[in-house]
């Protein structure tokens, strides 16, 4: 069918008077094309980028090279109930081959599922931060990323980017990874995880299981995590109260980070293993008085910083 220029018609007649959208290129003013292929089929042509929302649900991004902010301005429109679809989980969203990198203003937002094309080797964080309650499917043909068993890693597996599942009961990080990516369980729920008896991490970063009531969304939901030896430094945004915290005996934990922003650990008594503890830092003063007395236990503690209260002093 040929496409024509949108006409005004339906439900969507107040949506789609946003055709005045305006995008900046190199300090020129460019317009936003809008098309309807018929009833269902919403289409904007914006930077050499096409985005479609078919039946209000499905999105598919096609073009070439590097997608940045392209596919948000299809998406700050609105459906026919006048919502605006970034606050609309989508059924899908398929970035067609031909896209190349996937830049960190591409805010993306709630879909059931996302396509990931071969030609896609580039991914910036910010994408996986902003795709929230969704699952993966990833080209086999991609050069730079892998799926396995619903986890997106680096080609190599030396990096986790992203867990693409809601739910595991037991999840052990493979002994190929060194590095995880921020935010990579968000949103997920974990009854075990363990890591590899072998594993080459030895810092769970910052963020890395971003286990806050802090977000609802973002949080990662951890019933019991299994802390192996090797691990030396556990940082902000790991773990809360409502996880149970097992710390292997012979531990070589030097560093221990809880702020109060992301969630409070008022039960630090797991650190009884952390024989070589060296620095502890925790973003609040509540802890109870078995937490107290393990630290105080702890003969290599050199250095405690504390947000508020005075839990130096009892130390």
């Amino acid at each position: 069918m040929k496409r024509k220029p949108f006409q005004l018609c339906g439900s969507v007649v107040f949506a789609m008077l946003l055709l005045q959208i305006i995008g900046f290129t190199g300090g020129k003013m460019q317009e936003v094309s809008v098309f309807a292929d018929d009833e269902n089929v919403i289409t904007k042509e914006y930077h050499g980028f096409t985005c479609k929302i078919i039946n209000e649900e499905e999105l598919i991004v096609s073009g070439e090279g590097k997608l940045g902010s392209e596919c948000n301005v299809l998406l700050s429109e609105q459906n026919s109930e006048g919502t605006e679809y970034e606050d609309v989980i989508l059924k899908s969203i398929t970035f067609e081959e031909g896209i190349e990198e996937i830049d960190y203003s591409c805010a993306l937002y709630n879909a059931e599922l996302i396509n990931l094309p071969a030609s896609c080797t580039k991914i910036h964080n910010n994408f996986w931060v902003n795709a929230l309650n969704h699952t993966v499917n990833l080209s086999p043909e991609n050069t730079q990323y892998i799926l396995e068993d619903g986890v997106v890693y680096s080609r190599d597996q030396s990096e986790l980017i992203r867990a693409a599942k809601k739910e595991y009961e037991k999840f052990t990080i493979p002994e190929t990874v060194e590095k995880i990516q921020q935010y990579a369980f968000s949103g997920c729920k974990i009854k075990d995880l363990y890591f590899s008896d072998n594993g080459k991490i030895t810092e769970i970063g910052y963020n890395a299981f971003y286990g806050s009531s802090y977000s609802v969304d973002y949080g990662c939901e951890i019933e019991t995590v299994h802390i192996p030896d090797y691990i030396e430094v556990i940082s902000n945004g790991n773990f809360n109260n409502d996880t149970n915290i097992l710390l292997e005996e012979g531990s070589q934990l030097i560093s221990f980070y809880c702020s109060s922003k992301y969630g409070q650990i008022t039960d630090v008594s797991f650190l009884k293993n952390a024989k070589r503890l060296k620095n502890f830092y925790i973003g609040f003063a509540s802890l109870s008085d078995e937490s107290i007395e393990v630290l105080k236990g702890l003969e290599e503690l050199e250095e405690i910083r504390v947000e508020s209260g005075m839990l130096s002093q009892e130390l």
